[in-house]
């Protein structure tokens, strides 16, 4: 059974775990000889790979999400969902909470929005018109008529990164930034989802030094802090650095540095 942080109430865990199921490795390699993307984990070409199971002849409101992964065993996970469920984005979330424990290198976020992102897929392909956060966002109070499909209009969630991860932050990154004094802060790559944390006694020149490296790289926060507090929290996340001040942090990681820099807002 799944333990989630994620959802709670008795009625959501049920669901959630009545959703859920393993899939056997050799329903894997069945799968395989049908699915490419399966095959290229199955023959390790790639380390794993997400699906949407659906009949893709006839709509159907039922559907499944899949996760394969092949290092080491070859092993599969899946949630059955209905996309009449309301509950069906949290049970979705809630999975990717699981997997994200489940295997260190997936992302939250990432991993809930490529589901998405299949979702909306399968439902266009039959006649319905799907919209997101990012859609809604841009068209926010803008007279706009939308074409819809012959089936109409579904809402699919998907996460902004930057602006969940700043407002995390309680949008600290937007204060005027001091010159001439000590400032951590952190930098989100957006590419790689990676984390930069650092200092800087310039830190609008050191952001725009970063940025004219990769353009997606954006500040998430900042604090007035002591040059040694950056070395704090290199040696409380050394576990999770992957180069230099770069590291690869979750949710969890994220909290423990705002408890940390409470000091400091």
């Amino acid at each position: 059974m799944i333990q989630t942080e994620y959802i709670t109430g008795t009625e959501l865990n049920e669901k959630l775990n009545d959703a859920y199921r393993l899939i056997s490795e050799e329903a894997i390699l069945r799968l395989a000889a049908k699915d490419a993307a399966v095959s290229n984990v199955a023959n390790g070409l790639c380390k794993d790979c997400f699906g949407i199971w659906c009949d893709e002849e006839d709509f159907s409101p039922n559907y499944t999400l899949v996760y394969i992964n092949g290092e080491g065993l070859l092993q599969g996970e899946a949630i059955n969902l209905n996309i009449e469920d309301k509950y069906k984005f949290d049970i979705t979330m809630a999975f990717c909470n699981h997997l994200t424990k489940e295997y260190k290198h997936l992302d939250l976020i990432d991993v809930f929005n490529t589901y998405s992102y299949k979702l909306r897929s399968y439902l266009e392909l039959f006649d319905y018109r799907t919209i997101s956060d990012k859609e809604m966002s841009e068209i926010e109070g803008e007279n706009v008529t939308f074409i819809a499909k012959a089936k109409g209009i579904l809402y699919v969630p998907q996460i902004d990164k930057l602006k969940l991860y700043r407002d995390f932050f309680d949008n600290n990154y937007n204060y005027d930034k001091p010159k001439d004094e000590n400032v951590v802060y952190l930098l989100l790559d957006l590419n790689t989802s990676h984390i930069k944390i650092g200092r800087s006694k310039t830190i609008m020149h050191r952001e725009k030094t970063l940025q004219s490296q990769s353009p997606k790289i954006e500040t998430i926060a900042f604090w007035k802090a002591p040059k040694a507090t950056e070395t704090f929290l290199h040696k409380t996340f050394v576990a999770k650095r992957l180069r230099g001040e770069w590291f690869k942090l979750n949710f969890s990681d994220l909290n423990h540095i705002k408890e940390l820099m409470t000091q400091y807002a």
